[in-house]
């Protein structure tokens, strides 16, 4: 007859499970801070280009409240020299517009600008029309 530490004993040694729920943990946890990792770098590689245009389209507003309708060739390169400062950013002379019409000056501008990943590439086109009422 077996003992019942022997048969504890050799239940221990045949019944041992293929893979320890410890291990998984781990694994698990691995790959999420993976995933988590990944994330927070698409978001600071993305995030500026949209910051960017968002704080572009502010400043096209305020110089041209600032025109008044004068000067309408200088705003359009200050708007020109401020896209060409944002990095790989493509935009041509006759992509921005500005006019005036009575009281209003009209700014027009289409641009694009890449985003580069490691293995990944995505062109953004931007286009801001503003239509902004001078003060006379």
């Amino acid at each position: 007859m077996v003992r019942s530490d022997e048969t504890t004993a050799m239940n221990n040694l045949f019944l041992k499970p293929i893979c320890s729920t410890r291990g998984d943990a781990k694994l698990n946890l691995i790959i999420a801070i993976v995933v988590v990792v990944g994330i927070v770098y698409v978001v600071i590689k993305a995030a500026p280009i949209w910051i960017d245009h968002y704080s572009l389209k502010d400043e096209i507003e305020q110089l041209a409240i600032a025109s008044q309708c004068r000067n309408l060739e200088r705003v359009k390169q200050e708007i020109l020299n401020r896209i060409k400062g944002f990095s790989n950013t493509t935009v041509k002379e006759d992509q921005v517009i500005v006019k005036c019409d009575s009281d209003k000056v009209k700014v027009q501008v289409d641009y694009r600008r890449r985003l580069e990943l490691p293995g990944y590439s995505r062109t953004f086109s931007f286009n801001v029309n503003e239509d902004i009422r001078t003060f006379r």
